[in-house]
């Protein structure tokens, strides 16, 4: 049974390599200030201090692949009494909140690791108000807030996972953005009919599918099944479900591509044509 944790106030961390001040006379000629043992020592402690609670962090992932959740929740609090602003150990101990069905407890997690906008957190890259630019959280909070009716928020933090997807997928992948057609789902407009919880989850699953199968996660295929049963009417899911049957060889990714061609998008169109063609 997870025992809840109660979450704590998060301060900012500071610069693991933050500037000390250097004896007098020390680092001239434009190179790095000389620093005292004593100053060393602090470093060197906190380095230290991050790699212990990041490997805790890490126990903790293994725990939850095995399905150990109480031990996972141990891990990651201890992980975060070493090192209060440990990112993985926040969003783990939300995985473990929904896993006990403590949503608002996972959400209160999920922000802390959405909206930090801490420029020296480890791993992440803060972007205009946010704190983190993996878009599996940012994704899995999507759903959370979606399914506990918090759709304007939702769809804010959709939009902003997406758009980082497109960026770098415009930068790896030989220009070529393959969430650029999520992002006309939705408006500008959180009123707008079209923001159904259905709509947004599915294209919230649908990009999950997307990151997982970039790193080769069994769970990629399930996300694009899921995006179908939640949103049967768009060709973006169907396409996405041929694409995890194709990488994976399995049967169907063949009627999936022909299903996203018969409802028809323009927007999809060329990508559909171009897939049928393997099978003709």
């Amino acid at each position: 049974r997870v025992v809840k944790h109660a979450a704590k106030h998060i301060a900012a961390p500071k610069h693991i390599a933050a500037a000390h001040p250097a004896p007098v006379g020390a680092g001239q000629g434009g190179g790095v200030p000389d620093r005292t043992p004593e100053e060393m020592q602090e470093l060197s402690d906190r380095l230290n201090t991050l790699d212990n609670s990041i490997a805790l962090s890490k126990q903790g992932d293994v725990a939850i692949k095995g399905g150990n959740w109480a031990q996972a929740q141990t891990y990651y609090q201890q992980a975060l009494e070493v090192w209060p602003d440990n990112s993985n150990a926040l969003y783990g101990l939300g995985k473990c909140a929904d896993a006990a069905g403590d949503t608002a407890g996972a959400i209160g997690y999920y922000r802390k690791v959405i909206y930090t906008n801490d420029p020296h957190r480890y791993g992440t890259v803060p972007h205009d108000g946010y704190g983190t630019n993996n878009v599996t959280q940012m994704m899995e909070f999507v759903l959370l807030l979606s399914k506990t009716g918090q759709q304007q928020e939702a769809l804010a933090v959709y939009n902003r996972a997406a758009h980082l997807l497109n960026y770098r997928d415009a930068d790896t992948n030989g220009g070529k953005p393959y969430l650029k057609v999520l992002l006309p789902e939705f408006g500008v407009d959180p009123n707008a009919a079209v923001y159904t919880p259905q709509r947004l989850q599915a294209m919230a699953r649908v990009a999950l599918s997307i990151e997982e199968g970039a790193f080769g996660s069994k769970d990629a295929l399930p996300q694009a099944q899921e995006a179908v049963r939640l949103y049967p009417a768009s060709p973006i899911t169907y396409f996405y479900l041929g694409e995890q049957l194709k990488l994976r060889q399995k049967k169907g990714a063949k009627e999936a591509y022909e299903e996203a061609a018969a409802l028809g998008d323009d927007r999809m169109g060329s990508a559909v044509q171009e897939e049928l063609k393997i099978y003709h």
